[in-house]
């Protein structure tokens, strides 16, 4: 990979930066879903953010989390998003297992350690480590929150 990327959209650039630049902060939801941490991992996550509980005013914004940044639990929590494991991919080698949840309608993709996490039609609760909003009409990031800004 480059030192510096410029990702384009139908002969548009869309954004410049390093990798981890665009990968911690992407202009959109283009650049947000071009890149991973790992090629065979799932793409970032896009779920409304009305669903989302945490006091904000999210409405009409998209909510992006990837895969890494999804914290599981079995018990209910009090500001997580209620959901139900529809598909597991277990790759024993990397000692991972990828899940897609379904928050409502919307389906999100979450990475764990391990074998012996959540399993198909188990009920979890969902928080985000970090995570973007963007605007829904023009796919903008409006902001993002990870721990170090809380």
């Amino acid at each position: 990979m480059a030192d510096v990327l410029a990702l384009m959209d139908r002969g548009r650039i869309e954004q410049v930066g390093t990798p981890q630049e665009i990968y911690d902060a992407p202009k959109n939801t283009f650049v947000a879903g071009f890149l991973n941490v790992n090629t065979s991992g799932p793409p970032i996550s896009l779920i409304d953010g009305s669903w989302m509980s945490r006091g904000e005013a999210l409405a009409h914004t998209w909510v992006g989390v990837r895969p890494e940044e999804v914290e599981i639990s079995r018990d209910a929590i009090a500001n997580g998003l209620r959901g139900t494991v529809v598909e597991r991919l277990t790759l024993a080698p990397r000692n991972t297992t990828l899940l897609t949840i379904q928050v409502g309608e919307q389906d999100l993709h979450a990475r764990t350690t391990g074998n012996d996490g959540p399993q198909i039609n188990d009920q979890v609760w969902l928080t985000f480590r970090r995570y973007h909003v963007f605007d829904k009409t023009s796919g903008l990031r409006l902001r993002s929150h990870s721990p170090d800004q809380i």
